[in-house]
């Protein structure tokens, strides 16, 4: 498994998949690999390696949005609508739990208000239980719905600079065109490697 930072794979199934020539001009070539291993018959495993390795990532709140701004959009394979879609999901998921449990319920809607706010529940104890084991207090959890609106915010960000300048990354701006023609098309690892695992 490997996030931007570093990718570990055999150098068998790192051939096998084209190597990087297979997802050249691709700022999110972590997930891309990942899928052309996934759809070339390839087994992915899962290790919990952190005391083994870290992986710094970013230390402000402006680092983190500018730091996303070449890949967010990439990551939904350059298409705006479904860029839109998932900043809209985002968006309420962040909101609607808190501003319509205590509306639902204020009007007399138990049921859904319970049903809103048992989904709050369900976001909030998930994230304040991977922070227990963090550098982070168990209360930063509670700020789960603000990161979910900022990281909305990133994506549509990152969606409007690409479409309007094109994406940088180490260099002048890639233009939208160039991208989307090096869109990594599911099957196509499978395809080159004969469609044997």
């Amino acid at each position: 498994m490997g996030v931007g930072a570093y990718t570990i794979m055999r150098a068998d199934a790192y051939r096998a998949i084209g190597g990087h020539r297979s997802v050249a001009l691709r700022p999110d070539e972590d997930l891309r690999m990942g899928q052309l291993v996934k759809t070339s018959g390839l087994r992915s495993d899962f290790l919990n390696g952190e005391a083994m390795i870290s992986c710094p990532w970013y230390d402000s709140l402006g680092g983190f949005i500018r730091g996303t701004e070449k890949n967010l959009f990439a990551a939904r394979n350059y298409r705006l609508s479904e860029a839109l879609v998932a900043s809209a999901g985002l968006l309420w998921l962040a909101i609607a739990p808190i501003v319509l449990a205590p509306l639902l319920w204020a009007t007399g809607e138990i049921a859904p208000a319970a049903v809103f706010a048992a989904s709050l529940l369900a976001s909030w104890l998930p994230a304040m239980t991977v922070l227990r084991d963090d550098a982070y207090p168990w209360w930063t959890g509670l700020l789960l719905p603000l990161a979910i609106v900022i990281v909305a915010y990133a994506l549509l960000r990152s969606t409007i600079l690409a479409m309007v300048r094109g994406v940088e990354w180490g260099g002048p701006p890639v233009p939208l065109s160039e991208l989307r023609a090096a869109r990594v098309r599911p099957g196509r690892g499978a395809e080159r490697m004969g469609g044997q695992p």
